[in-house]
């Protein structure tokens, strides 16, 4: 079961990303750019790579999301 701590880190790290790219968070515009289809979540499920293990990855990288993780992000 998710917690409200957990819905509180979800709005943290979407207002922190629209504070990074200068958009306002409680805007469309703000929204879409974090989950629109070119936005930053659409993103990360294409920097997903299930054949690559955490400790292949070298400092720095990017690490992906599996898509079905996404909407858990959005609500």
């Amino acid at each position: 079961a998710r917690t409200i701590s957990s819905f509180y880190e979800n709005l943290r790290s979407y207002i922190a990303f629209c504070d990074t790219v200068n958009v306002d968070p409680f805007t469309e515009s703000g929204y879409l750019k974090f989950a629109g289809n070119d936005g930053e979540l659409r993103h990360r499920i294409k920097m997903f790579s299930p054949s690559k293990r955490l400790w292949e990855y070298n400092n720095g990288d990017e690490l992906g999301i599996k898509e079905s993780t996404a909407p858990s992000m959005l609500t």
